[in-house]
């Protein structure tokens, strides 16, 4: 019997067989994600996604960036596999023109609530009304938050991104089994 919690012993999958083998475990014991805590849910999500593609284009300043929406999209999926919930909420300031988003990350599971506020100077380009300027700078701060949260690199879109092939990268021949005295004992 194992006297580690199950928040060790997740560390020690880990650190010993790489998230793939923990996804496997996770999948093929779906009852022990809600045994994680806030923190080794983030960690399990971080492992789902390696990088983000910038999918976008400022054709004014001539950069390419990643849109939020593929941030939210590609992050949500991520947080919602590992049974954890993002809200985000926000208050405009007019006196000294800056927006506060407040991030609620909850574990329905363990009822924890993790709450990051973030506070962003609103800056709209000439003629942009302050109601979109306001709107922009809340996409921003809420891009600026995911990728700090999965720790993503934004990576250019190239062509020799969209010749690999992922599939490739893994052969499950070459992981470890995992011990059974791994396990987390869910009758414990």
């Amino acid at each position: 019997m194992s006297t580690l919690t199950p928040e060790a012993q997740h560390e020690q999958h880990v650190a010993a067989y790489g998230s793939a083998a923990v996804e496997r475990m996770l999948d093929e014991h779906p009852e022990l994600m809600a045994s994680l805590d806030t923190s080794h849910k983030l960690l399990v999500a971080q492992g789902k996604l390696h990088y983000i593609l910038k999918d976008a284009r400022n054709n004014f300043a001539k950069y390419d960036y990643v849109g939020v929406d593929s941030y939210l999209l590609q992050c949500k999926g991520a947080l919602m596999s590992v049974r954890l919930m993002l809200k985000r909420t926000f208050s405009f300031d007019r006196t000294d023109m800056t927006v506060t988003v407040m991030f609620e990350l909850r574990n329905p599971d363990t009822g924890e609530v993790e709450i990051d506020p973030m506070e962003m100077p609103v800056e709209g380009r000439a003629g942009m009304p302050e109601d979109k300027a306001t709107l922009a700078t809340v996409s921003t701060t809420t891009s600026y938050y995911l990728q700090g949260l999965l720790m993503l690199p934004r990576l250019d879109k190239t062509p020799e991104l969209d010749e690999i092939d992922d599939r490739k990268s893994v052969h499950p021949s070459q992981e470890p089994a995992m011990p059974e005295d791994l396990y987390l004992r869910v009758e414990e």
